[in-house]
């Protein structure tokens, strides 16, 4: 392979003017400027086969401008014309030859990303991140069109194929595929994904380019490294590595000519070109003060004339004409419809057509674009409907209907959301109502006051309440007919979201913690997320319907009055303030305000008019012959429920319950038959086991004669355990008693990389660090209530440790160079150490000493120490220490532990006489977290990508714990229950809990035995910044395969010992020793590419407004990790 590095130094031929010659056509923004500041360039096609190792490349300078953010480029060869998009000007634009810039579009959004041509048929397309959709517009910009909207996370690149007829386009989101569709946006259907294609082929998929001779697809793999293509003759797509190795960072876009790729690499400020016929063969140019974004080649090669069947009278279409595989199609832009012959756009009926915000005054209901803060031109509301005060509002779009409450009349209305409609009266007399949602998929209509929630049909016949007691002050409900669940928030003396199936049954607390006043919510159908607003804290929080991921989206909102309305369009949230008479707009993809907006009078409530959030499906019990129910038909996971009105309505009319089929951990026997009066027996998930062999009784309540919550419980021993994280995103259980055995992943969700890990035996809680998430987290050991409880902006949360008497959590910061410490839940945070810390990863708390002790990293690595509250700081191991990634406490012994993954040894310092010894040194890969019991030492290890231990007093007896293959071990935690209990669940007793104040933490009462009580702590993390050469030899050793270890060494003159009790007692004669966790990981290396990177640890800006959102690319987004790696 032939790579050359260059530095391109600019040789301006030209200030500025459209091209004249062939050549690759580059969109770059100025790194050095104080503003913004983005060029447009041209490298002509004499200059690139001509380059040779001169380290100067010949350019035009097409056009320059400040105050810009260029990303997207395209050209009509034929017409002389180039298009770009722009994040900074919120625009789509055009140059001609005569150097004239004209605005096609005035109203993209912060995250605009790529933009590509129909040269046959005079259309430009391009992507939108943070609306979400694919917008279509003729070369003037007079007609624009949405042509993609739905189910589309994160569009990034994009390729027109004009011959075909077709379009394509890659997504970065959840699930990252490519995707195509005709130019009018119908027939789309996914070609390239990973559930299909395979990990391997598709991860985080960038630029487009089509090959149009060869009809072939280009695009470039940030996370594969791989420039990758795939045929498109329409029913075959076959997918093909072109090539592979280069370590791209942010490929942000690929153009090819027929002898070349051209790759861009954003981050790195480089300019790879490929030879199509060797790969191999790469020149390779770092591009100083620049970062390229997109790129074209513009030459007649790429755009090969062809006749169009739009450039002829506009294909007869009124408005729009699109290329179709057919010939032409056409479309009508906002405000028109297209006729009944396919080529005529009529005026509109419709109230509210596209995507709407809605919102109430006090006499008015009104409506703006939900892309208003974006456009060009002052946007003033239209109010469609006066008269009326509707105080809460939903709709059902496939009906054109919307309902409120009229807070004058005390009326449940509707009207047609059609010119010359009139209001309707559905309920009558409903005072006090606090909130109204509809499900559309059933026609049903729900509301609640402060004595109950009602249900009726959308006609307002058959009312009946499904919840009559315990409803304090509720302050809005919401409605998700797919996952057939309610949610409301109730802001009285115990404030709450509370979730319950739609008839009302299987009732649960949803949120209970941390919340002052929540006031109004709103469902993210795309993500399965709830919002809502906190008007006592002033937060903005999410959390999914699962109950898991909760986070804080925006604190200080600055609450000075009523809040009154919150909705969700895409990625953009939007809430409205009373008395201050403003509605705000945040777009939650580049985390930033984009508008606050003035309104003539105040808003009462506020909704987002979107048909992506209203799916059909015709997959429902209620749908055929009404579930054959007489009167309402409510369906449920268990099948459909009869209700009968409130209002005795038809006698015939017979109430049908059902008890839940599906609980928590598992599900009831197929045979079962789940309504009053049957026994069914319950099927626990894997890893899970019943607590009882006897049926459960289905009640006329409709619930289980036992709490489902705990009738299948985690089959794991609680009594002698280890806890390991891995880099996959999962955390396992082992029995330490007999390590062979399987380690059990624990049932947790979303988990990007986590490092270290704890657990509280107290409430039965485990805690964790996640360094791809930023946060500190604790769930119970069955995935339940699990909470964040600490999240920063700046990565580096790594090290965790518990300090379990005084109901502490501590964790250490690389980024900020800081430890901190919170009660267990997140709140009171205070700040231990915050100067002269370098790069602090693992930490363990002492609390029987009163100390936390500490491993830093970097050029003055070390082991330090102080009191809980951070006084009384000292060195305690200052030499021979290069990089101790991981730390743990042996209370009983008295004893520090410590990895030296650079040195490759674990050693021991006695904290009574200061000695320090040298416990495994030999036949060791990278020792990374440790762990200690009452025998072994244990620790996580990167070469062989597994778990060991050995005697902790002698180091020998090595022996690899388990059986499975970790994708890279991270931190460690360990616990052995107190031999007195008896049982094998821990005590809620085992030491007296004390509330102290988090500065004057005081050290255990006289007479406190930590050994017979509490877990011993093992603490660890990772390790920082390191040598180049430690970086190397991690990175050759996380590649080796498993399969190719060497089997676990032994020491020929020791037994081995396959269990614990092989050795009978700890020979200090203690016993029981207990312990608390490990935690880990520190090196800068990215060797595999199946499971998170480990933290490059750099406190190092980029472009936040661009690629906040790249998760994946932003953990290695480091110039120093390329310069190590390379």
């Amino acid at each position: 392979m032939e790579l050359r590095c260059l530095f391109i130094l600019f040789s301006l031929t030209a200030v500025y003017g459209f091209p004249n010659n062939n050549g690759l056509l580059m969109v770059m923004r100025d790194t050095a400027s104080e503003g913004n500041r983005s060029y447009i360039m041209l490298v002509e096609d004499d200059t690139l086969t001509a380059l040779q190792n001169t380290g100067e490349i010949a350019v035009d300078l097409v056009l320059t401008e400040y105050d810009s953010y260029k990303r997207g480029i395209g050209f009509d060869y034929h017409d002389r014309l180039i298009f770009w998009n722009d994040v900074q000007k919120h625009g789509v634009y055009k140059m001609s030859d005569d150097d004239h810039v004209t605005t096609v579009y005035g109203a993209t959004s912060y995250n605009v990303d790529a933009l590509d041509v129909d040269w046959v048929n005079k259309k430009i397309y391009w992507t939108d991140s943070s609306y979400n959709w694919i917008m279509v517009s003729d070369y003037n910009g007079m007609y624009t069109h949405p042509i993609i909207v739905n189910d589309i996370d994160w569009p990034r690149g994009i390729a027109v194929h004009p011959g075909q007829g077709y379009l394509y386009w890659c997504d970065l989101g959840d699930n990252p595929k490519i995707e195509m569709a005709k130019l009018n946006g119908e027939d789309r259907q996914i070609i390239v994904d990973e559930e299909h294609s395979g990990a391997d082929v598709i991860h985080t998929p960038h630029g487009l380019a089509i090959d149009f001779q060869e009809n072939k697809l280009y695009w470039t793999e940030g996370g594969l490294d791989k420039i990758m293509s795939v045929t498109i003759d329409l029913g075959s797509y076959v997918v093909t590595e072109e090539y592979s190795g280069q370590a791209f960072i942010l490929p942000f876009s690929i153009a090819i000519n027929q002898n070349n790729y051209f790759v861009g690499d954003h981050w790195e400020q480089k300019l790879y070109i490929f030879n199509r016929s060797d790969p191999n063969i790469i020149k390779g140019f770092t591009i100083s003060k620049r970062r390229p974004l997109g790129m074209s080649y513009y030459s007649e090669w790429r755009q090969q004339f062809m006749d169009g069947e739009c450039t002829d009278n506009n294909g007869g279409c009124d408005q729009l004409c699109v290329g179709d595989p057919s010939g032409h199609r056409c479309l009508c832009t906002h405000g028109s419809i297209l006729s009944s012959d396919g080529k005529t756009c009529s005026p509109d009926s419709h109230f509210l057509p596209g995507h709407h915000l809605v919102y109430s005054t006090s006499d008015s209901i009104c409506s703006l674009p939900v892309h208003y803060a974006t456009l060009s031109d002052v946007i003033h509301a239209e109010c469609f409907i006066t008269g009326v005060t509707a105080k809460y509002m939903d709709y059902d779009y496939h009906n054109d209907m919307l309902y409120y409450f009229d807070n004058v009349s005390k009326h449940i209305q509707r009207l047609k959301l059609r010119e010359g409609e009139n209001p309707a009266t559905i309920v009558s007399n409903v005072p006090n109502t606090r909130g109204i949602a509809v499900n559309w998929m059933e026609g049903t209509l729900y509301w609640i006051n402060s004595q109950a929630i009602f249900v009726s049909s959308v006609t307002g016949d058959y009312v009946n309440p499904v919840i009559t007691d315990n409803i304090d002050q509720p302050r809005g409900i919401v409605v998700h007919p797919e996952k057939k669940l309610l949610f409301w928030a109730d802001s009285g003396s115990l404030p709450r979201i509370e979730k319950s199936s739609l008839t009302g049954r299987q009732r649960k607390a949803f949120i209970t913690s941390d919340l002052v006043s929540p006031t109004t919510l709103t469902i993210d159908h795309s993500k399965d997320r709830l919002y809502w607003i906190d008007a006592g804290s002033s937060r903005l929080e999410s959390i999914g319907l699962d109950g898991q991921s909760r986070s804080i989206v925006l604190s200080d909102l600055n609450i000075q009055t009523q809040l009154t309305g919150l909705a969700i369009f895409q990625d953009h949230l939007y809430w409205t303030h009373y008395t201050s008479q403003q509605l705000l707009m945040y777009d939650h993809f580049g985390e930033n305000y984009v508008d606050v907006k003035s309104l003539n009078e105040p808003a009462i409530s506020l909704m987002v008019y979107d048909k992506t959030k209203q799916r059909l499906s015709t997959d429902s019990d209620c749908h055929s012959q009404n579930g054959g129910c007489v009167e309402l038909c409510i369906p449920t996971d268990d099948g459909a429920e009869c209700l009968c009105s409130e209002i005795p309505g038809d006698p015939n009319c017979v109430s049908v319950i059902r008890c839940p089929m599906h609980i928590l951990h598992g599900k009831m026997s197929l045979s079962c038959v789940n309504t009053p009066g049957n026994k069914c027996y319950v099927r626990c998930d894997n890893y899970f086991i019943p607590i009882t062999a006897e049926p459960s009784l289905c009640q006329s309540d409709g619930e289980w004669n036992i709490d489902t919550d705990t009738l299948c419980k985690l089959d794991a021993a609680m009594d002698h355990f280890m806890l390991v994280a891995d880099s996959q995103g999962l955390i396992y259980h082992v029995n330490t008693l007999s390590p062979s055995e399987r380690h059990i992943p624990l049932p947790l969700s979303d988990i990007n990389n986590p490092i270290a890990v704890d657990y509280d035996p107290v409430e039965n809680k485990l805690y964790w660090t996640d360094y791809g998430l930023n946060t500190v987290n604790r769930a119970n050991m069955d995935g339940t209530e699990r909470e964040i409880i600490a999240s920063m902006d700046i990565e580096g949360i790594t090290g965790l440790a518990l300090d379990v008497v005084n109901r502490k959590v501590y964790w250490t910061h690389v980024g900020t160079s800081r430890i901190e410490y919170s009660n267990l839940d997140g709140s009171e945070v205070q700040s231990v150490i915050t100067t002269g810390l370098g790069q602090p990863v693992s930490i363990v708390v002492d609390t029987h000493g009163s100390h936390i002790y500490w491993s830093v990293t970097g050029t003055n690595a070390k082991i330090e120490r102080s009191n809980l509250d951070g006084s009384g700081r000292g060195d305690l191991v200052t030499t021979d220490i290069v990089v101790p990634a991981g730390l743990a406490l042996d209370m009983k012994e008295n004893k520090l532990y410590w990895a030296d993954i650079h040195l490759k040894k674990i050693e021991t310092f006695n904290l009574a006489s200061n000695d320090r010894h040298i416990l495994v040194s030999s036949s060791i890969g990278l020792p990374f977290a440790l762990g200690v019991s009452d025998q072994y030492i244990y620790w996580s290890d990167w070469t062989t990508l597994s778990v060991h231990r050995a005697d902790k007093y002698t180091g020998l007896n090595i022996f690899e714990v388990g059986q499975i293959d970790f994708n890279r071990p991270n931190g460690i935690c360990m616990f052995i229950a107190p031999p007195s209990t008896g049982s094998t669940t821990p005590p809620r007793d085992i030491r007296d809990i004390t509330t102290t104040s988090p500065r004057d933490i005081p050290p255990p009462t006289a007479g406190y035995n930590e050994a017979s009580s509490m877990p011993m702590i093992i603490g660890g993390a990772g390790a920082g910044i390191v040598l180049l050469i430690i970086v190397i030899i991690v990175v050759v050793a996380i590649r080796r395969r498993r399969r190719n270890t060497p089997p676990p060494l032994q020491h020929l003159n020791e037994p081995v010992y396959a269990d614990i009790d092989d050795l009978g007692i700890n020979p200090k004669g203690d016993p029981g020793l207990y312990l608390q966790p490990v935690q880990s990981e520190y090196l800068t290396m990215r060797g595999d590419t199946t499971s998170s990177p480990p933290p490059p640890y750099f406190n190092q800006s980029y472009d936040n407004n661009a690629y906040e959102k790249d998760t994946p690319t932003r953990q290695v987004h480091q110039n120093e990790y390329m310069d190590m790696k390379n």
